[in-house]
C-alpha cells in the first residue's frame, strides 16, 4: 500500500468496493448462514467478489467481517474463531487487490442493543475491540465501523478504536431521509 486513507482523502475521492453481503446473497448464501465464516469454508467465493470489485476499479476492498465479533459469531457457535475469521478475511482482501489497494477492516454493530435489556456497554466495547485488534494484527490498513444504527453504537466503536494505536478508522451510519439514525436520533452534533 502507498498513501494512507487520510492522506488520499485530503487529495481526492477514493473509490470503495460495494456490498459483500449483497453479493454473497446473490450467490445463494442466505441470511441464516454466517457470512463471515465463509472466509474459512468458501474462501474462493469471497475472493471472487473481491477480485470483481478490484477489476471494476475499487481502490479499497472491505473485509467480509461485518458480523465477525464475539457476540454475533457466538450465535453460530463460532465465538472462539474471532481472530481466525478476521485474519482470513484480511488475507483474502489483500490477495485479491493490487499493491496499491487498501484493505478496510469491516466492523459492524455488536448486535443486541446494550443497556438494561441487552448487552452491557463494557461487553459491547470489548467485542468490538477484540475484532478491531484481530483486523489490525492481520494487516488491515484502516477500520470501517459500518452501518451504525445509533449514536451509542458510534460511542462503542470510538472506544474500541481507541484501543488500537495508529490505525485510522471511519464511522458509517444507517440514516433515514431526515438524516436521523435508524433509532430516530439526530446525527447533527
Amino acid at each position: 500500500m502507498g498513501a494512507s486513507l487520510p492522506d488520499l482523502l485530503r487529495e481526492r475521492v477514493v473509490v470503495f468496493d460495494g456490498g459483500m453481503g449483497t453479493e454473497l446473497y446473490r450467490r445463494n448464501y442466505f441470511i441464516n448462514a454466517c457470512f463471515d465464516e465463509l472466509c474459512l469454508s468458501a474462501p474462493q467465493v469471497v475472493a471472487e467478489i473481491h477480485r470483481a470489485y478490484a477489476d471494476a476499479g475499487a481502490e479499497v476492498l472491505t473485509t467480509n467481517t461485518f458480523g465477525a465479533n464475539a457476540n454475533k459469531l457466538g450465535k453460530f457457535g463460532l465465538r472462539e474463531r474471532v481472530v481466525q475469521i478476521n485474519a482470513a478475511a484480511v488475507r483474502l482482501a489483500r490477495e485479491n487487490g493490487d499493491a496499491a489497494t487498501m484493505v478496510a477492516g469491516s466492523v459492524g454493530p455488536v448486535g443486541e442493543t446494550a443497556g438494561p435489556d441487552g448487552l452491557s456497554p463494557d461487553w459491547a466495547v470489548a467485542c468490538l475491540a477484540e475484532q478491531a485488534a484481530a483486523l489490525a494484527a492481520a494487516g488491515a490498513d484502516f477500520l470501517i465501523f459500518e452501518t451504525l444504527p445509533a449514536v451509542r453504537d458510534a460511542e462503542f466503536a470510538i472506544a474500541a478504536a481507541a484501543q488500537i494505536e495508529d490505525l485510522p478508522y471511519v464511522l458509517s451510519f444507517s440514516v433515514n431521509d431526515e438524516g436521523e439514525s435508524a433509532t430516530g436520533e439526530s446525527l447533527a452534533r
